[in-house]
Formats: C-alpha cells, structure tokens, sequence
C-alpha cells in the first residue's frame, strides 16, 4: 500500500493522527517506556562503573605506599642505626633501593593526592631514614630517645596517616553502601 492511499484511507474514515496514537499506545508505549529505562539504567551503571573504578584505583595506590613504606622501614630497621657512615656500604646498596624506591612511590600517585600531604610525607620519611643512616653519634644518654625510636615513631605516624585517610575514602553512608552492594 503507498502512502498516498494510506493517508487517503485515514482521511476517509475521519480519524486524525492522534486519534490512531492514542487507540495504538496500548502497542508501542511498553516499548518506548522500555528504551528510556535500557538508557536510564545505561547511564546510573556507567557512573557505578567510574567510581568504582575510582575507589579500586585508590585502594590500590594506598597499598602499594603502605607496601612500599613498610618494605623500606623492615629493611632499614634490620641493620643498626649509622650504616651509611661504614667504609664497606655494599652489603647495604638494597636498603638503599628500598629507601628510593619509598620516596618515589608517594610522588606517583594519582587518584589519592587530594587525600594526604604526599610531599610532606616523603620529605618527613626522608629525613626520618637519613637521620636513621647517617647518624654519627649513636645513642647519647642525654638523649630522650634512640635512633631508632625516632625512626619507630615516624614510620608510625606516616603509617597511620595512609590508613587513615584509606578508611575516609571507603562508603560509609547508606547510599554509598547500596551503591557498592555487589562489590
């Protein structure tokens, strides 16, 4: 049938355009209605989808500081304090990488700069290994604390920042937790 005829037909029998949409919306709504929801659930999962992505992103980047940080404070704490005054550093070149390594990983990191002063952290942790390494004096009774006090309490206090600010980025409200059911 061509249109012509069609349009021919509709006209004869007195029914205009709205009338044949609103005796046929019985048909054709369910699947309109169907195509708006696919695109409104299409869209709230994308943006579960990102900021999953996010949190995953960030969970990962505090592990591999605290990982990194650990890895640097185990190694150094094994060997006493002054170590990096000896002739003979050879047997010391990994601590070395170890520290490095520590200092670079706080300056790589993407998604949790907004969460932690990742500058002042490793200029902190810094000084804490060299004041660790390079100590000349050893332990004076004057002193309040050893070296290695020192040291304990700042990797510590380092330490309890990243986890701090790890347990901040979790979901914490009931909208938040609905969101990440599955997860």
């Amino acid at each position: 049938m061509n249109m012509p005829v069609a349009f021919s037909l509709l006209n004869m029998l007195n029914l205009d355009f709205w009338t044949v949409a609103r005796n046929t919306a019985v048909w054709w709504s369910p699947i309109v209605a169907g195509f708006i929801g696919a695109f409104g659930v299409h869209l709230l999962t994308q943006s579960r989808e990102r900021e999953k992505w996010i949190l995953d992103s960030k969970k990962q980047e505090y592990r591999e500081l605290l990982d990194a940080l650990s890895d640097s404070y185990m190694s150094t704490a094994t060997v006493s304090a002054g170590f990096g005054n000896k002739e003979d550093r050879t047997p010391y070149d990994s601590i070395g990488m170890k520290q490095n390594d520590s200092i670079r990983i706080f300056s790589d990191r993407i998604f949790i700069t907004n969460d932690l002063p990742l500058v002042e952290l490793a200029d902190s942790w810094r000084e804490a290994m060299n004041k660790y390494t390079y100590t000349t004096d050893g332990w004076d009774i004057s002193l309040k604390a050893k070296p290695n006090e020192d040291f304990d309490k700042e990797y510590e206090r380092i330490k309890d920042r990243i986890v701090a600010a790890a347990n901040r980025s979790v979901p914490k409200t009931t909208l938040q937790r609905l969101m990440f059911w599955k997860d």
